[in-house]
């Protein structure tokens, strides 16, 4: 039998490339929504109070080449 390694959901923060946070308080807590791009993927990360409550792989990123 072959184990799966799995991702630590911070692993998506701490290495991947940040396109898209946001930061808001409601009556349930405090909550950090980012959207990472990490190998090759693209995730939606929700957190409450600095506990990850939701990754959710979105899709596949688009790779641009940047212009000289």
């Amino acid at each position: 039998m072959v184990k799966k390694n799995k991702i630590d959901p911070m692993d998506y923060i701490r290495y991947g490339k940040l396109l898209k946070v946001n930061n808001f308080q409601t009556p349930f807590g405090f909550y950090t929504i980012r959207i990472v791009e990490y190998e090759g993927y693209v995730y939606f990360h929700k957190m409450r109070g600095g506990e990850v409550l939701e990754v959710i792989k979105v899709g596949k990123s688009m790779m641009h080449r940047e212009e000289k």
